[in-house]
C-alpha cells in the first residue's frame, strides 16, 4: 500500500489494520459479522481513496468486496461463475480510474 498508493508509514499501517479486523471479523464461520467486516473495509477504502483518489465509493467498494468474500467462500463449495462475476464487478468498481 505505501509504495503502490503513495500512502504515509502511519496510514498504511492505519489501512493494513481495517483489513486485517475486517478478515478477523468475516473469518468465523458460522458466526461471522459481515456488517462490521463492510465498515472496516469502507474505512480502508476511505484511506486508499484519499492518498489515491479511488474508488469514488468506498462504501460500495467495500459492500463488493465483502461480498466477494461471501461468493468466494461459497464458491469453495460449489460453481464457480457467480464467484468470477462478483469478482469481475468488484474489481471494476474497486480499480476503476476515471481519465
Amino acid at each position: 500500500m505505501r509504495a503502490g498508493l503513495g500512502m504515509s508509514w502511519p496510514a498504511t499501517v492505519r489501512a493494513a489494520w481495517f483489513v486485517l479486523r475486517a478478515v478477523q471479523l468475516w473469518a468465523p464461520v458460522p458466526v461471522n459479522d459481515p456488517e462490521r467486516a463492510r465498515r472496516r473495509m469502507r474505512r480502508f477504502y476511505a484511506l486508499v481513496s484519499s492518498a489515491y483518489g479511488q474508488p469514488q465509493d468506498p462504501a460500495e467498494s467495500a459492500r463488493l468486496e465483502v461480498e466477494w468474500w461471501r461468493v468466494h467462500r461459497e464458491a469453495q463449495q460449489g460453481p464457480r461463475a457467480r464467484a468470477m462475476s462478483w469478482l469481475m464487478r468488484s474489481r471494476a468498481c474497486t480499480h476503476s480510474c476515471s481519465g
